[in-house]
């Protein structure tokens, strides 16, 4: 193989080594994009269930109290 073969071919593979690399670091961002839009339905959910417990909490209190 000719050195200007050698060089062609290595070129080639390197070219598709940051293709794969740049591949790889879309499928990490898209993840963690992902990730994160979890996480923040989890936490509308959380605070939800917050909200629902605060009320239920101040209609038992108010039973208690008699104000029902």
């Amino acid at each position: 193989m000719a050195p200007a073969d050698i060089d062609a071919s290595v070129h080639r593979q390197l070219g598709e080594l940051v293709a794969g690399m740049r591949g790889l670091q879309d499928s990490i961002k898209r993840l963690e994009e992902g990730a994160i839009r979890s996480e923040d339905k989890a936490a509308a959910s959380r605070q939800g269930v917050h909200n629902r417990m605060d009320q239920l909490v101040d209609r038992v209190g108010d039973v208690e109290d008699g104000d029902a």
